[in-house]
C-alpha cells in the first residue's frame, strides 16, 4: 500500500509541474509589427531576429497586410529580450497562381536588398523588451 501511495504522490507531483512549467519563457516577450516596403505592406517575407546573447533566433511571416508575429519555440511566440540583428528576407522564386478561375501564370516575386536580407550585412537591428513588442519596418528597394 505504501508503494502504491509514493507512486501515486510521485506522478501527482510531476504532473503538477509539467502544468506548472508550460508557460513563456520568462526571458522571451511578444512580437509583432508590419513591414513595408516602398510604403506598400510586404507579403509572403520571412522576419528573423537573432540575439546578441546567442540564444536561438525567432521567425515568423508576413502576411497580405504586411504584419508579423514572431513565434521563439513550437507553443511559445516571441523572440528572447535584448538587442538582436533583424534579417527580412523573400525567397527569388517563380510564384504559380490561379488568375480568377482563367489559365494558371508565373510571376516573379520582389527581391529584397542584402543590407535587410543577409544575416552579416543587416543594417537592422532593434531591441525587444519586456511585456509586449511593436516594431515595424519601413523598408526601401533600393
Amino acid at each position: 500500500m505504501r508503494r502504491f501511495q509514493l507512486l501515486y504522490l510521485s506522478l501527482s507531483a510531476l504532473l503538477i509541474c509539467y502544468c506548472g512549467c508550460s508557460g513563456s519563457p520568462a526571458n522571451v516577450a511578444k512580437v509583432e509589427g508590419v513591414v513595408t516596403l516602398d510604403a506598400e505592406p510586404l507579403s509572403g517575407a520571412s522576419v528573423t531576429f537573432y540575439p546578441e546573447s546567442g540564444a536561438r533566433p525567432s521567425a515568423g511571416e508576413t502576411d497580405e497586410n504586411g504584419r508579423y508575429s514572431l513565434r521563439y519555440t513550437r507553443g511559445f511566440d516571441g523572440a528572447v529580450i535584448g538587442k538582436h540583428r533583424v534579417t527580412i528576407a523573400i525567397e527569388d522564386l517563380t510564384d504559380i497562381y490561379d488568375d480568377g478561375g482563367k489559365e494558371v501564370t508565373a510571376k516573379k516575386r520582389k527581391t529584397l536588398p542584402l543590407k535587410y536580407t543577409d544575416k552579416e550585412k543587416t543594417e537592422l537591428n532593434k531591441t525587444v523588451e519586456n511585456g509586449g513588442n511593436t516594431i515595424d519596418f519601413e523598408l526601401k528597394s533600393k
